[in-house]
């Protein structure tokens, strides 16, 4: 074996523990998002969905809580967000139904 080929190895072998440690797990939401934040404003997100009727995406009875990104088992956490905790009876512009 080449001292070249070695090396290789070496390195391959020293990154086995990090691909170990990733569990592939989303972080945990511990930080509720905030309507005045920059995303949340893009995407009109709103902490009661009546406050939205002015948008006309919105349509009554689209909350969060029924929308497809939202993730209850992770704290409430919405997938356009970053998994950060959002109000079951809110609402945004991305909006969308959960597969049936």
């Amino acid at each position: 074996m080449d001292r070249r080929r070695f090396m290789q190895l070496g390195l391959a072998c020293s990154l086995i523990p990090l691909v170990a440690l990733d569990t592939g797990a989303a972080p945990a939401a511990t930080d509720e998002v905030q309507e005045d934040d920059p995303q949340a404003k893009a995407l009109n997100y709103v902490k009661k969905a009546s406050e939205a009727k002015g948008n006309p995406k919105y349509k009554e009875g689209h909350i969060c809580k029924n929308c497809m990104f939202f993730e209850p088992s992770k704290n409430n956490g919405c997938t356009l967000f970053a998994g950060r905790r959002v109000e079951e009876g809110g609402w945004c512009a991305a909006w969308a139904a959960k597969p049936e």
